[in-house]
């Protein structure tokens, strides 16, 4: 930073330049330049929020299922997401049947996963030393999150 305010200096200056003709022209990008600027902002803002929705439901797992994410290597895939809008509470899946949570997984994960990951998962919610307090209303954020 300046330590001297130079407004008026600058104003004589960019005066100076426009009067002797010496201005830089300005340059405006082509349309297809201006589309892929415009493109790559968005997507960029996409990734944000999704990096933040991300942070946010682990946010939300952290409090009412903390052991969850060892269930899975990725707490986003297909198969995790689908178990998460079925079964949102620990409660849900420890109460669940075995056999029907074994078909579940196996469903959405189309045949990867089945009884042994079914057994986990259930298990880790039997014990889970989660958050109960409200819990309604945090998985009615992890709902819409």
């Amino acid at each position: 930073m300046r330590k001297a305010k130079t407004d008026q200096k600058d104003a004589l200056l960019l005066a100076d330049l426009l009067r002797l003709g010496r201005a830089p022209a300005t340059r405006l990008p082509s349309e297809t330049i201006l589309k892929l600027q415009t493109l790559s902002r968005l997507r960029f803002e996409f990734v944000r929020q999704v990096g933040g929705l991300k942070n946010k439901v682990l946010g939300i797992l952290d409090r009412i299922f903390p052991e969850y994410p060892g269930c899975f290597s990725d707490v986003f895939i297909r198969t995790s997401r689908e178990l998460l809008k079925s079964y949102p509470e620990p409660e849900d899946l420890a109460e669940v049947d075995l056999s029907e949570l074994s078909a579940f997984l196996k469903e959405h994960s189309r045949g990867r996963l089945g009884e042994e990951r079914a057994e986990k998962i259930q298990s880790l919610a039997k014990g889970t030393f989660g958050i109960t307090l409200a819990l309604d209303a945090f998985t009615l954020q992890l709902r819409f999150a």
